[in-house]
């Protein structure tokens, strides 16, 4: 498995194809256990499934991470989850095209069996800022607003803004800080009920 910074040759457009065949599968197992689920729940599923950090960790199980052609900057910063999530599907693309569609979704079948035997339709896998968002709109609030307060190396400081009053929450990304943010509000808005 080679990143780019390692050589020209390199595993993007297997992942581009890696990464439709995986939607394509989860999609197709999702419809077919889950009949009575509405549209809108199950693509908040497969999101959850094929999200980066549950292909990472599905990477992280497998090992991938010895067989990664990396480049010299690469192999001295700590492996990401972005790296790990697009090699596995890598190996997706590369296993859909050698071998083809029933293979790959037993493979797929295999290596998320722990995820899938989890799965409900009645958990509610939608993020936090959705969630916040959610509960702003049904009671004709203004949407949630989110201004990062402060940006360095390590992460991202945000306060996210409703009526109720502001939270804050950090993470290494923008996002996670923002999904942080929007929890905390959510637990206040609890503890105020």
């Amino acid at each position: 498995l080679t990143h780019r910074s390692y050589a020209k040759n390199h595993n993007e457009r297997l992942e581009f194809l890696g990464d439709a065949v995986l939607q394509l599968l989860i999609s197709e197992y999702l419809y077919n256990c889950f009949t009575k689920t509405p549209e809108g729940q199950l693509t908040r599923m497969r999101a959850r499934l094929v999200r980066k950090e549950t292909l990472a960790e599905i990477a992280g199980k497998l090992n991938l991470e010895k067989w990664l052609k990396l480049g010299r900057g690469e192999r001295i910063n700590k492996l990401s989850n972005a790296i790990l999530a697009d090699a596995m599907e890598a190996i997706i693309g590369a296993l859909y095209l050698y071998q083809g569609l029933q293979p790959t979704r037993q493979f797929i079948k295999q290596i998320y069996a722990d995820y899938l035997e989890q799965l409900s339709a009645s958990t509610d896998f939608s993020d936090a800022k959705t969630r916040l968002q959610e509960y702003m709109q049904a009671r004709d609030y203004p949407l949630p607003e989110y201004k990062v307060t402060q940006s360095t190396k390590q992460g991202f400081k945000v306060i996210c803004k409703v009526v109720q009053g502001t939270a804050e929450g950090q993470g290494r990304t923008k996002r996670a800080a923002q999904q942080q943010a929007a929890h905390s509000m959510l637990s206040k808005i609890d503890n105020e009920q």
